[in-house]
């Protein structure tokens, strides 16, 4: 046996041992007739790698952008929110003041017929005041030679003339007056909270379209760019 781990047989051959190789370390061989090639698929992968990462780049700005114009909805949903409080105060304000200026007005309609039911009972009472008047001018040897039947007759009928006349109100102008003066300021008060509502609703309005439309620019924004990303993620 020599240093080279050959055996040596009686009649001098050599068989076995090492014997260095004529064949220079290339790298992984391509296999025959596969047609698979290592390097350019490592490299391919290597690329799609970098693709993947610039796109989760991109959704993660894409999502920021969400996220911010999800923040800037909220914004207006809390501040259309406030708007649509101080709308419900307003309608509860202008509901309580319907009522006022509605019982002011039932008062002053009381006042107005009680009022021309005075000036009619006084008409009447001065035309039976003037017709006394004229009885009065007689002579009274007319009331004299009267019957007694009919004397008590005349002072019955001037009793119930009087009677009809019941008490008058005389502070029923003054009473008149001031619940006019309350019903138009109440009239007054109805008509700015009205003008208030109306300009609050028109803000809402305003709010929801804007709210809409951007959106809708969110959506459309956020939709392109996933199908931009999805289209670049799986081509080839």
């Amino acid at each position: 046996m020599t240093l080279d781990g050959d055996l040596q047989s009686k009649g001098g051959a050599l068989t076995g041992g090492w014997r260095p190789s004529n064949r220079k370390d290339k790298g992984p061989a391509k296999a025959k007739g596969s047609g698979f090639d290592v390097t350019q698929r490592r490299q391919q992968i290597s690329k799609l790698r970098k693709e993947i990462e610039e796109l989760e780049d991109q959704i993660a700005q894409a999502e920021s952008r969400l996220e911010t114009q999800e923040h800037d909805l909220t914004d207006r949903q809390q501040n259309k929110d406030r708007v649509k409080g101080e709308a419900a105060t307003r309608s509860d304000e202008l509901h309580t003041l319907r009522e006022q200026r509605r019982e002011a007005y039932q008062g002053l309609e009381n006042l107005r017929r009680a009022l021309s039911r005075y000036e009619r009972e006084e008409a009447e009472a001065q035309a039976e005041l003037d017709t006394l008047g004229k009885e009065e001018k007689r002579d009274p040897e007319y009331y004299i030679d009267e019957p007694l039947k009919e004397l008590e007759r005349r002072v019955e009928q001037t009793k119930r003339r009087i009677r009809r006349l019941e008490p008058i109100n005389m502070k029923a102008i003054d009473e008149y007056d001031v619940y006019e003066e309350e019903y138009n300021l109440f009239r007054e008060r109805v008509d700015a909270l009205e003008r208030e509502k109306l300009e609050i609703e028109r803000l809402i309005g305003e709010i929801e379209e804007r709210k809409r439309e951007r959106f809708l620019e969110t959506l459309q924004a956020v939709d392109s760019e996933f199908k931009r990303i999805f289209e670049r993620l799986f081509e080839g």
